[in-house]
């Protein structure tokens, strides 16, 4: 296998397909930054020089874990990944593959190198908006508000009795430091004057927003909030120059509110760890 640059793989996914890519992206483009979690990332494909949708990332993060993503039916890729992943096996603490295409848990080449445990099936996927035709009009109930939070929303609402993180999911943690960052976008629902909910989303890549929350206070389940909020931020989003990301979806009910608010599934990874045999 071939070690291909992050450069000239951030422009093979530019050009094909940048939204299915977002994360892979992401990685590129800020990697080793102060921050970001991951370390570095590389890529290797079968042919020198050749970036190709067929390749084997190895992603090393923050806390001595490697990740090694086989996006490939190759045997011959998939054989000499494991090989690379053997042999640096040891300087990590941990060491996990992942793959979009479930049927490579069951591998003859990873099995003939590695234990496999901790088997991680995925049950939702990653969600971006392929087709704005898709996305539904936005059509607020007269007793519900949706804002972009402002500076005298953001302190009000630090000052709400029950306002603790764990009822509010940290977003009493995370203000501060969305406060402090104008590329930070959060986003409130109030329903008859009461916040009800919130979007809060970021921008780690080019102009593109992705949802790092999506949360509707249990007293205000049930009434199409989480609908409400999404479809808000995506219509802000492309009325302001940006790219709407939905990203991945934690539960049943986050695929139902991305899928209702005019999202695609993408991908999905599948994943577990691995010692060496």
């Amino acid at each position: 296998m071939y070690k291909i640059n992050n450069d000239v793989m951030l422009k093979f996914f530019q050009t094909n397909n940048e939204t299915k890519f977002f994360y892979t992206c992401c990685d590129i483009a800020n990697a080793g930054k102060e921050r970001y979690g991951i370390k570095s990332v590389e890529f290797y494909t079968q042919k020198e020089n050749t970036p190709g949708f067929e390749y084997v990332e190895f992603i090393e993060n923050l806390f001595k874990m490697l990740f090694v993503y086989i996006n490939t039916t190759s045997d011959n890729l998939i054989e000499s990944a494991c090989k690379k992943a053997t042999e640096i096996f040891d300087l990590y603490d941990t060491v996990q593959i992942s793959m979009p295409n479930i049927d490579l848990m069951k591998n003859d080449i990873i099995l003939k190198y590695f234990n496999i445990s901790d088997i991680n099936k995925s049950e939702h996927g990653i969600y971006a908006l392929l087709s704005n035709n898709k996305l539904p009009k936005l059509n607020i109930p007269d007793n519900v508000e949706i804002s972009i939070a402002s500076s005298e929303q953001i302190e009000k609402i630090k000052s709400l009795d029950n306002f603790d993180n764990e009822e509010w999911d940290y977003l009493p943690r995370q203000l501060p430091y969305i406060q402090s960052h104008q590329s930070e976008l959060l986003i409130l629902l109030h329903n008859n004057n009461v916040l009800a909910g919130y979007l809060h989303a970021n921008t780690l890549y080019k102009n593109f927003y992705d949802i790092a929350n999506l949360f509707v206070h249990k007293d205000f389940r049930g009434n199409g909030f989480g609908i409400l909020l999404t479809v808000y931020y995506a219509h802000y989003c492309l009325n302001n120059g940006f790219i709407p990301h939905y990203g991945s979806a934690t539960s049943k009910y986050s695929e139902n509110v991305a899928i209702k608010s005019g999202f695609e599934e993408m991908s999905r990874s599948h994943y577990f760890k691995i010692t060496k045999k």
